[in-house]
């Protein structure tokens, strides 16, 4: 796991501490090895620093099995990974399956307590729509952004080919937050966005922030 931070807003020993502690945790049920660097980036690069991941996962591209980008205020569980690896197998194996690309919506809470709903404000009701893809059932929706990503290393490297997907493109306004969460890869690069109906809720993340709502 890269952690990105400004230079003006470096952890502090204690904090970076409790990051490694925390981190070391996710070992515990599964085994193997957990690595996590925090980087400081320059403040300056202000919202190119979203961008910044790119690099880092095109240089360790051949090291990994799969690759998710998130933005601080996205919650990705362990749940929402395992169900993209299930189904991404199913989608690869599809006949035209290299035509769309799984991905997650972001939710918001609407309250706390027994009366709180979950909102998806960012596609309302008439912005989903079915489609079937190898005998399976899948919506897609207008707006693919998410603040966040995940792909395997076979989707990034055809991505990669298609439309140099892990470069860092010339972008100087608050668009190029939106871009780096998943716009380009959804929208610019051949493939469509989908999330299976069958496993829908393993799809949807919550923005944290809740203030969408």
């Amino acid at each position: 796991v890269v952690v990105y931070t400004a230079d003006t807003n470096p952890y502090s020993s204690a904090e970076a501490s409790e990051m490694e502690q925390i981190a070391s945790t996710c070992t515990g049920l599964t085994g193997g090895w957990f690595e996590l660097r925090i980087v400081e980036k320059p403040a300056s690069l202000r919202l190119e620093m979203t961008m910044q991941h790119r690099t880092e996962v095109r240089t360790s591209l051949d090291e990994f099995d799969l690759f998710v980008y998130a933005e601080d205020d996205v919650y990705v569980e362990l749940r929402h990974v395992m169900a993209y690896w299930k189904h991404s197998r199913l989608l690869a194996a599809a006949p035209d399956g290299d035509r769309y690309m799984l991905g997650w919506q972001r939710f918001e809470k609407t309250g706390i307590g027994m009366g709180a709903r979950q909102a998806m404000w960012e596609n309302g009701i008439d912005a989903w729509h079915a489609i079937e893809i190898g005998g399976e059932l899948y919506v897609t929706m207008v707006n693919p952004h998410a603040g966040a990503w995940i792909a395997t290393r076979a989707e990034l490297k055809a991505l990669h080919r298609h439309c140099g997907i892990l470069n860092i493109p010339k972008t100087a306004n608050s668009f190029t937050r939106v871009r780096a969460g998943g716009w380009n890869m959804y929208l610019n690069c051949g493939r469509r966005k989908i999330l299976p109906v069958a496993d829908f809720p393993a799809f949807i993340v919550h923005h944290l922030p809740d203030k969408n709502w």
